[in-house]
């Protein structure tokens, strides 16, 4: 439902993965006049190919390689908790709904250590179990932190996400049509100020677009490589299990251990190795992360349905960037592996920068 601001702004969301989808959405729930403009949209990457989990060409859209679980992990020194509740309290209401996201058990193991419970602890009904007391934890572990929790299917929600723009009448720009042939493909700032301009001469530009906010505003902005790998999922296996990156058997020097359902299949990690470009995910790549997986679960054997390889949009700080710039400009991005947890409270917090931005020219 579109509300009617006493002042509609318009604004230009640059990106459409699931941070720019939904700002966008909350701008034009408040009434905003909003225009999309991305590289690439999800009805033009997953219309491309039936299966976008093969060895990468899309990697740089990150959003659709997303294992698409929530967690709060990570970005420190942020409003994590407030992104990351009003994310979690949406995705559950919309479980409900044919659009890809499911509820379901996440067990968290420790190695070693009695964990201590975060602060989303009581959020997510936790508790502390050990091998003896829920079977699903591997028996070399000391325990588990077990939660719920919600688990995007990506290809579905995203393109959900479009067709919700679509219906409140957002339209959305490909930057290729819009590129001169003898020019990079990659727009600087400049060439969004330019675009903005076009739609209006106070259009406010969101700056949604991931690992692309190098190219257009923050050299801190670095990759963290991440590769998975699809396997037949066995039917028993309906949560989550992840290792503590600390105090782990698997995880050490960008390696990670996790299996995340996703439909008949499940999503096998991962890695996160920073500062690497490449987007593509080797033989020796997946046969680690399954390995590794394998020591969490009953899944070997089971016949591989795809492979992806993509890009964190990681900040060299550690924290995401959801501020006000300058007179026009707002920043989104910078999300790491926590666009998922925190997509829809950094949406409304980009809404009350708008508000204040607005409130600022009265």
């Amino acid at each position: 439902m579109v509300q009617t601001p006493v002042a509609p702004s318009n604004i230009l969301v640059v990106g459409a993965g699931i941070i720019g989808l939904t700002t966008a959405v909350r701008l034009r729930e408040t009434g905003h006049n909003v225009t999309v403009l991305a590289q690439e949209t999800p009805s033009t990457i997953f219309d491309r190919s039936h299966t976008p989990w093969v060895s990468d060409p899309l990697g740089t859209y990150t959003s659709s390689g997303s294992g698409g679980f929530w967690m709060p992990l990570f970005l420190e020194g942020t409003q994590i908790d407030e992104w990351a509740t009003k994310t979690y309290k949406t995705l559950r209401s919309h479980t409900d709904d044919d659009v890809g996201v499911t509820a379901m058990d996440a067990l968290y193991l420790h190695a070693r250590e009695e964990p201590v419970l975060p602060w989303y602890a009581d959020l997510t009904n936790m508790v502390v179990v050990t091998p003896q007391e829920d079977k699903r934890v591997p028996t070399e572990y000391k325990c588990a932190r077990k939660f719920d929790t919600v688990v995007v299917q990506m290809d579905k929600y995203l393109l959900h996400l479009q067709r919700w723009l679509t219906e409140l009448d957002v339209p959305f720009c490909l930057t290729r049509e819009y590129t001169n042939p003898s020019q990079a493909s990659l727009w600087d700032m400049e060439q969004v100020t330019e675009f903005a301009k076009g739609i209006a001469h106070d259009t406010i530009i969101v700056n949604c677009a991931g690992i692309g906010a190098r190219f257009l505003a923050d050299e801190d902005m670095i990759p963290g490589r991440g590769v998975i790998l699809r396997v037949k999922r066995p039917p028993e296996i309906n949560y989550v299990i992840t290792e503590d990156p600390v105090d782990g058997f698997q995880s050490r020097n960008g390696l990670l251990a996790y299996a995340i359902p996703r439909g008949e299949e499940l999503s096998l990690g991962g890695t996160i190795f920073e500062g690497d470009w490449r987007e593509n995910a080797t033989d020796e790549d997946v046969e680690a992360v399954r390995y590794r997986a394998e020591q969490l679960l009953p899944v070997q054997g089971m016949p591989e349905t795809g492979r992806w390889s993509g890009l964190r949009p990681l900040r060299l700080n550690g924290q995401a960037r959801v501020a006000q710039e300058s007179d026009n400009v707002i920043s989104n991005y910078g999300h790491g592996g926590s666009g998922v947890t925190t997509c829809w409270g950094c949406a409304e917090t980009v809404v009350g920068l708008v508000a204040r931005m607005q409130q600022a020219l009265e």
